[in-house]
């Protein structure tokens, strides 16, 4: 087996591999015997947010995900970007994917028919494992491929607020925080006790209801969906060719939460999701079916000034099936499962020092183990219908394990009232990939209160997942290496400034990145497997995103990129667009009655494929939106995506000839919403 020779290295290992763990605690204790800053006292003040300005609003957007610790957003270490349920309505966002395409530095291609992945700063890949995901704090991803899907999966009306970090963010939360962080927060606990209740229809036979309730120590979710997926009539196969893949779908998520003391919190979540996957030349066509569930529990306790202590414990079950069928056969043509468990541990304390400093301190442990990662194959394009089915695993490890175990440090040294540095650095050790250090420094200047400046300078990794180095090779004895991880350093100055009516922030970037992992074929030109670029990559970007609140009515959001990305051997590197940008204008007509308008832009792509119905030139997408109160209980929104019905394609297939892939066309869409109960 591949990995055989990497279980003699892990015996090696000093006995009781925690070392890296009980270390972090003695630490931690050590500090918790420091001397506190006195405790600040909180000051209750009456805010009248609708005569807030811009400025004064943007001071009390608090952000968690660039440091562990609240921050105001503006001042956040590295390049943070935050939605909350205001913007959800505003913008028309009904996805995860409506947002981060709305987020500078960042391109969603559609991959795969019902698989979009998020392109960072020029960090490209077939699946999202280059980011990471977190619900509650949990990470999600899957075992066998490393993704996460960014679409109707995650249904926004349970969503409270999402939080983006780009760029290097292995220094806290470890690899494949590689372009950075996703941090989705649920709804939250409610006092008094409220729920709401929807109800959506839309073109392409769509329709969803969901439901929600909030009490003082429980919250659960409900939602279901079921649609036909919103591509052409006339759609291709990634060979190119017609194809009647059928489009239904549906996707379902019960998210539950309690508190049965102060302090601690269970999380329960399960989801099922049913979609069109790759689409595929007639007679076949391919299908996938998810069915996630985890069970998770969070402890908070005490303040940072007298010290904070937080610990998470998860476990998730990943339950994929994923089949094709063929029309002269019953049943499947093939199927595989995509089965594992996994779960981790962590802990971290705060501690706010003399002088306004803040000390954080922690260790995480995870564990992976693949279930049932099996194939059977019951016919062959060439061979038709087989005797017998063959089978096999989808690894050259079918009972493969990995551990991580890693221990972080960060400080924030306030400097004066205008300056604030954080240093911070985590240490992994990998059962496969050894054992890495990835650190990071950042300074955040204010020269006056309308003013932010950020140098920053970190580094992040990407460890290889199962598909990448336990991948069967067919028709072959080659072995392949396993690969090494993915490394990239990252160097970003960002600027801001805030008027009262409107707000301005720019950021200029440089990545370095080594080791990119790539599908490569086998010496004897059987199958392919994944191995490590010679090639060094470089991208260098600007972002920029404009706010601009001329009037309570108006409201005017600007974002855009430049990326220009190259290899060290072969020079530009294609796909990517130099070019995105959206703007979302958003109008109050009528006392309580908002109308909005988003226009998204990506440049021409360079494409490597010989089709030529599937161009990858640049595009515009506009998409209208309104939203308001019928009665007191009774709100409503609407909107058309993909106003004009363009046909639009992104040059993200199969990389390496394959035909581009659709995205969605339009769609017409109309959401009630009945509130019941107190708000808080």
């Amino acid at each position: 087996m591949v990995c055989s020779k990497y279980r003699s290295q892990r015996a090696q290992r000093p006995e009781g591999v925690f070392i890296i763990v009980q270390a972090a605690i003695a630490l931690i204790c050590l500090v918790h015997a420091m001397p506190a800053r006195p405790a600040i006292a909180q000051v209750d003040a009456d805010f009248s947010y609708a005569d807030m300005s811009l400025k004064e609003l943007m001071s009390l957007q608090v952000f968690t995900t660039a440091s562990l610790i609240p921050t105001e957003l503006a001042k956040a270490p590295g390049t943070a970007y935050m939605f909350d349920r205001d913007d959800f309505e505003r913008l028309g966002a009904r996805r995860l994917g409506d947002l981060l395409e709305l987020t500078p530095g960042i391109q969603l291609n559609q991959y795969r028919k019902r698989h979009a992945t998020i392109w960072a700063r020029g960090v490209i890949d077939r699946y999202n494992d280059k980011m990471t995901l977190f619900i509650d704090g949990i990470p999600v991803r899957s075992l066998y491929y490393g993704h996460f899907d960014t679409g109707d999966n995650i249904p926004l009306e349970n969503i409270e607020t999402v939080e983006i970090l780009l760029g290097p963010a292995s220094s806290l939360y470890g690899a494949n925080a590689f372009g950075g962080v996703i941090s989705i927060t649920t709804r939250e606990f409610s006092g008094s006790g409220s729920g709401s209740a929807t109800a959506e229809g839309a073109s392409n036979n769509r329709g969803k209801v969901t439901a929600q309730y909030s009490g003082g120590s429980f919250t659960v979710f409900g939602s279901h969906l079921a649609q036909e997926a919103p591509y052409s009539a006339d759609r291709k196969s990634f060979t190119g060719a017609e194809t009647n893949q059928p489009l239904e779908e549906d996707y379902s998520w019960l998210h539950v939460k309690a508190r049965p003391t102060e302090g601690l919190t269970l999380i329960a979540d399960y989801q099922q999701n049913n979609m069109p996957f790759v689409f595929m030349a007639p007679p076949q066509a391919a299908f996938i079916e998810e069915r996630p569930l985890t069970l998770a529990a969070k402890y908070e306790s005490g303040d940072i000034g007298q010290g904070r202590m937080e610990a998470k414990l998860h476990y998730s079950v990943h339950d994929i099936l994923e089949y094709s069928t063929e029309d002269s056969i019953p049943g499947v043509s093939y199927r595989e499962r995509q089965n594992g468990v996994n779960g981790g541990a962590s802990m971290a304390y705060f501690r706010e020092l003399v002088g306004g400093h803040v000390l954080t301190l922690g260790a995480t442990a995870s564990h992976s183990r693949a279930e049932d990662m099996n194939y059977s194959l019951f016919w062959h394009y060439k061979r038709g219908l087989l005797d017998s089915p063959e089978s096999g695993s989808l690894l050259s490890d079918p009972d493969v394990e990995t551990n991580d175990y890693a221990a972080f440090a960060q400080f924030v040294w306030k400097a004066s009232d205008h300056l604030s540095v954080t240093l911070g650095g985590r240490y992994d050790t990998y059962d496969i990939f050894g054992s890495h250090f990835n650190y990071r420094g950042a300074m955040v200047w204010t020269p006056a209160s309308e003013q932010v400046l950020k140098l920053l300078y970190g580094t992040s990794i990407r460890t290889p997942v199962y598909r990448e180095h336990l991948k069967v090779m067919e028709n072959s004895d080659f072995v392949p290496p396993v690969p090494d991880p993915e490394k990239m350093r990252t160097i970003e100055l960002g600027y801001s400034y805030r008027w009262e009516t409107a707000a301005v922030e720019f950021t200029a970037y440089r990545n370095d990145f080594e080791d990119y992992i790539q599908e490569t074929q086998t010496p004897d030109g059987a199958d392919e497997y994944f191995a490590n670029s010679s090639q060094d990559w470089k991208m260098t970007g600007l972002d920029a995103l404009l706010l601009v609140h001329p009037s309570k009515n108006i409201k005017t959001r600007l974002a855009a990129s430049y990326i220009g990305a190259e290899r060290s051997e072969t020079g530009k590197l294609p796909y990517l667009a130099q070019w995105i940008g959206s703007m979302a204008v958003s109008y109050q007509y009528l006392p309580g009655h908002f109308a909005g308008f988003i226009l998204r832009y990506n440049s021409q792509r360079e494409d490597t494929n010989e089709h030529e119905e599937d161009d990858s030139g640049a595009f515009f997408i506009a998409d209208l939106a309104a939203y308001g109160k019928i009665t007191d209980r009774l709100g409503y929104s609407l909107g058309v995506d993909n106003l004009a019905d363009q046909k639009v394609y992104d040059s993200a297939g199969d990389f390496g000839g394959r035909y581009n892939t659709e995205r969605t066309r339009q769609e017409i869409w109309l959401r009630l919403e009945y509130t019941f109960g107190a708000a808080d």
